[in-house]
Parts: structure tokens; C-alpha cells; sequence
């Protein structure tokens, strides 16, 4: 990457818009905050996430999360059926 970025540079520095972007932050902070974030918040983002990336494909998301798919059902529920004030939204979930 390094290499490649070396390569690609419009100057003689290397910027974040030389670097892939999964290298780079994101500027939109979408996502959970770490440090800051609880363990449920993090595994939250994870599975909610990974089930958009899969179009909602819970077999596929639990073959990624390496865990179970009845895991992820009773996750998907338990996030559902928390009391709308116990509810943490999760950054760029509008539910």
C-alpha cells in the first residue's frame, strides 16, 4: 500500500485521498464510538451492519459474525422488543 501510494501521490506527501479507503477515518463519525462504547453497543453495530451488508441474509451475517443464526434472531428481537427508552440508536440507524 505503501508502495502504491508512493506511486499514486499528486505531491511529494502522501495524504489520506493517496490511501484506500478503508484506511482512512470516516469524517461522518456514522458507526459506535471506541473508546466509548459498550460491548452490547459495539456487538449491536456489528450485527446490524453486517445484516445490511448481507440484504438481511441472517445465515449469511452469522457465517461472518462466526456465530449462530438463531444468535443473531434472538439479537435482532431482543433490539426490537427493548422499551423505545432503553433504546441506544445506533449512528446511522434511523429505526
Amino acid at each position: 500500500m505503501i508502495e502504491r501510494a508512493t506511486v499514486l501521490a499528486q505531491t511529494a506527501e502522501i495524504t489520506a485521498t493517496d490511501l484506500p479507503p478503508h484506511l482512512v477515518p470516516s469524517k461522518d463519525r456514522t458507526g459506535v464510538q471506541i473508546p466509548g462504547a459498550t460491548m452490547d453497543e459495539i456487538e449491536r453495530y456489528a450485527s446490524t451492519k453486517t445484516l445490511e451488508s448481507t440484504g438481511g441474509s441472517t445465515s449469511r451475517a452469522a457465517e461472518i459474525l462466526n456465530m449462530s443464526v438463531r444468535k443473531i434472531q434472538y439479537k435482532l428481537h431482543e433490539y426490537e422488543s427493548a422499551p423505545k427508552s432503553a433504546r441506544k440508536p445506533v449512528a446511522g440507524d434511523e429505526s
